[in-house]
């Protein structure tokens, strides 16, 4: 069928061209259509630049003036994916002509986030984050919910393997645990990977984590948090985090860095909270010990 209607988008994932072939709708939100790849990588179409990774683009005009032609996509509708445009039914939109995105930790952010500021950012974090999740591995909770028990008991037979730089092994036990469209223990972990390469700027060797070990086990985890993780890596982080990062930075005190985090932890049922916590949890037992 050929495409009746053209959309431009304004910025387009450095993944994206990356993932050609065939895909299908497998859901259609307010703000976000997720096409599934056979490998189970998620590709989105999103609303909002803050919404962005590398496996998506933005389209607004698809969720303002055109609500009709978003209404009459489906799950299950077929979509060719191509290295400059993607085809989804009589939709097509134009990935040649947006900004690309990364979602890569820049030298600026690496150099604004100091350590210093860890331990307030622990405490707001204790206040405003989310509880369902695993916010408890990071201290504040007198009683753990299921999933942060069971992720606690897997970090504490974590190990180290030695070398020229620690490998740090057995995260892969909480990929797929917990809540959420995006698991806890995905983002947990994502919130870890991007600790290491913040650590890189401290002038010390971080401890590895061991990515061997955590790619070999995606299987574990649903679409969304295989992406995810997918993405984190190979070095891609979401864009909500990498938004927060200078904020966070500059934050003058708690009250400050209040209105930041519970922007972070908005995102998702416990997504943001749960990223954040793996970024703490990681500094302090790596960066700082």
């Amino acid at each position: 069928m050929k495409a009746k209607h053209l959309y431009k988008t304004e910025h387009v994932g450095a993944l994206v061209p990356d993932v050609t072939g065939r895909g299908v709708v497998v859901s259609v939100r307010s703000s976000a259509v997720n096409i599934r790849r056979p490998d189970g990588l998620l590709v989105a179409i999103v609303e909002r630049f803050s919404q962005m990774t590398s496996l998506s683009f933005t389209a607004p005009d698809l969720f303002h003036a055109a609500g009709r032609l978003r209404s009459s996509i489906l799950p299950g509708d077929a979509v060719d994916l191509g290295k400059n445009s993607l085809l989804l039914g009589e939709l097509s939109f134009d990935l040649k002509g947006g900004k690309g995105w990364s979602g890569i930790l820049n030298s600026k952010q690496l150099h604004l986030f100091f350590i210093p500021r860890l331990s307030l950012l622990k405490e707001v974090l204790l206040d405003v984050g989310k509880e369902e999740g695993l916010l408890g591995l990071v201290g504040g909770q007198r009683d753990l919910n299921p999933f942060a028990r069971r992720a606690l008991v897997a970090l504490q037979a974590s190990s180290f393997e030695g070398g020229a730089r620690f490998c740090l092994k057995g995260l892969s036990f909480l990929i797929g645990l917990g809540p959420g469209f995006t698991p806890s223990g995905d983002d947990f972990i994502t919130g870890a990977l991007a600790a290491e390469r913040l650590s890189r700027n401290l002038g010390r060797p971080p401890a590895e984590i061991d990515k061997g070990e955590l790619r070999k086990s995606l299987h574990r985890t649903n679409d969304a948090g295989r992406t995810l993780l997918w993405q984190a890596l190979q070095g891609h982080f979401p864009c909500y985090l990498l938004e927060a990062l200078e904020p966070i930075a500059k934050a003058g005190d708690s009250r400050e860095l209040k209105q930041v985090l519970s922007r972070v932890v908005a995102h998702g049922e416990t997504s943001g909270t749960d990223l954040l916590a793996g970024l703490i949890w990681y500094l302090e037992r790596f960066a700082l010990s």
